[in-house]
C-alpha cells in the first residue's frame, strides 16, 4: 500500500472512526501503510486535534522471554501515539521525522496496554520553519497502572 500524506490520513480516521468497525479497518490500513508500527497490530482508540489515545493486545508476538510484553513494543507504542499527537495539528504539506524517542521502563507491562500522548501545541504554533517539538506519551496497563513513558522530538516542517 502507498504511503498516504498526513491530511489523507486524518480526512479517512475521521470518515472511518464513526463507524462500529471503522476503528479497526483505519487501525489495519495504518499498519499496512507503516509496517514496523503494523508489527504490534495498534488500535487507535481516539486522534484528535494534538492528542491521540492507541492500544494493543498482550499477545505472543509482543512478548519477551519475561513473559510481558517487550521493551520495543511499548517503544513502538510510544512513538506512534507521539507520532499521530503531532500529525494531527501539522501544517497543510507539513512533515515530521523522529529525532530522538526516550523510554522510561517503570514496571513490566501485562495485558492490554494503552498509550496517551498529548502535544499541547496549536497548529498556528508550528509555523512554516523546521522546528523540534516534544511530545510525551504515557502508556497505561488495564488497571490504569503507569507501565512506561516515551519522550519523543519530532522535527515539523513544511
Amino acid at each position: 500500500m502507498k504511503a498516504l500524506s498526513p491530511e489523507q490520513l486524518l480526512k479517512l480516521w475521521q470518515k472511518m472512526s464513526v463507524h462500529s468497525l471503522g476503528k479497526k479497518a483505519f487501525s489495519k490500513i495504518l499498519g499496512q501503510v507503516i509496517p514496523y508500527t503494523g508489527s504490534i497490530s495498534p488500535l487507535i482508540e481516539e486522534w484528535e486535534t494534538g492528542r491521540c489515545h492507541v492500544s494493543i493486545k498482550d499477545s505472543r508476538k509482543v512478548r519477551n522471554h519475561l513473559n510481558c510484553i517487550h521493551a520495543i513494543a511499548l517503544a513502538n507504542l510510544g512513538e506512534l501515539s507521539t507520532g499521530l499527537a503531532v500529525t494531527s495539528i501539522l501544517p497543510e504539506g507539513g512533515k515530521i521525522i523522529l529525532k530522538n524517542l526516550e523510554i522510561e521502563y517503570i514496571k513490566k507491562a501485562k495485558g492490554p496496554i494503552y498509550a496517551i500522548a498529548e502535544s499541547g501545541v496549536l497548529p498556528s504554533e508550528l509555523g512554516s520553519e523546521n522546528i523540534e517539538h516534544k511530545v510525551s506519551s504515557k502508556i497505561f496497563d488495564q488497571n490504569k497502572i503507569h507501565v512506561c513513558s516515551a519522550h519523543a522530538v519530532w522535527v515539523v516542517r513544511k
